[in-house]
């Protein structure tokens, strides 16, 4: 595989990349909430993962995922899901991630999403002050 599997240096032009690939494959033992896989969806690249971080809760039938041992990917596994993430129901699960992807960073719902958090803050904050008083 050496001949099909390049590592790149870190670049800015995120979305020229993700357009020239057949599938990103994020095999990571750890992650909390992968924006490679928020980008690859974004464009329609199909995703194949390890059930990572917030992964397999959001995006349970919209990534190809391979099983692991310890954190550690199974070749065979990784394999199957490369394969799945390049056939025909690849590309449904690709649809379904963008679209998954499209609700998630809806501007109008992480907008609403960060006021909640700040008003909730502000409350906690305010709580604690008439406490002290």
């Amino acid at each position: 595989m050496g001949d099909r599997v390049r590592f790149l240096p870190p670049g800015d032009d995120v979305g020229t990349l993700l357009r020239s690939v057949d599938a990103l494959a994020l095999l990571s033992r750890r992650e909390a909430f992968p924006m490679a896989v928020v980008e690859a969806g974004w464009l329609g690249t199909p995703v194949v993962a390890t059930r990572v971080g917030a992964l397999p809760e959001l995006f349970a039938d919209a990534i190809s995922f391979a099983d692991d041992d310890d954190g550690v990917p199974r070749l065979a596994s990784a394999r199957a899901a490369v394969a799945e993430a390049l056939s025909p129901a690849g590309g449904e699960r690709a649809c379904r991630l963008a679209a998954r992807v499209r609700e998630l960073c809806d501007p109008a719902r992480v907008t609403a999403a960060y006021a909640e958090l700040i008003d909730t803050a502000l409350a906690v904050r305010r709580g604690r002050l008439s406490d002290a008083a």
